[in-house]
């Protein structure tokens, strides 16, 4: 060919290799804070938080996360009526996630999926929007419970201070225990 035209054909296989390595770094980025997310929920459930608090904190900010806001932990567990259906057991996880990151958006709203069918969220939380947070709860209940043989979410207590996590997380697997 011309060199004009393989010069055009160079320049665009140039830049679908930097989508590509663009897309791959995105992608890897996303496992890595998924990681990190699980990790940081994994400390913030041990019962000795005080031996750990500053290794905590440093973790949470780098994930972007200010610790010591209100909040509220939110613990879901789920099981999708059939597998097959789509072929992947996290189907499910995924998009009941992507529904709560667009009704928690707030930056400081923490949300992890621990597997394919129990995600935790750690959301802002103020005493005089309890309406609002029940109503955020209804609606994941009404958008997932018919694609579920199961869909529950526990509640816990109000926390103050990161300290009291595996409290208000201990009272939602309480609640979640239950409902089973």
């Amino acid at each position: 060919g011309k060199p004009e035209d393989i010069s055009k054909y160079a320049m665009l296989i140039q830049q679908l290799a930097q989508t590509f390595f663009d897309f791959q770094a995105k992608q890897y980025s996303a496992q890595y804070d998924d990681y990190e997310k699980l990790s940081l929920l994994h400390d913030l459930t041990t019962e000795n938080f005080s031996d750990h608090a500053d290794l905590i904190h440093d973790r949470a900010f780098k994930l972007g996360y200010d610790l010591n806001l209100p909040r509220i932990v939110l613990r879901l567990a789920m099981a999708p009526l059939t597998h097959e259906k789509h072929g992947d057991r996290n189907w499910l996880s995924r998009r009941v996630a992507e529904k709560m990151s667009h009704l928690f958006s707030d930056t400081q709203d923490f949300i992890c999926v621990q597997n394919s069918t129990e995600i935790v969220a750690m959301p802002l939380h103020d005493d005089k929007n309890l309406n609002a947070l029940q109503e955020k709860v209804l609606q994941l209940i009404q958008a997932f419970s018919g694609e579920c043989s199961f869909f529950h979410i526990g509640i816990g207590t109000p926390l103050r201070h990161p300290r009291e996590f595996n409290s208000s997380y201990q009272d939602a697997t309480m609640i979640l225990r239950t409902m089973h």
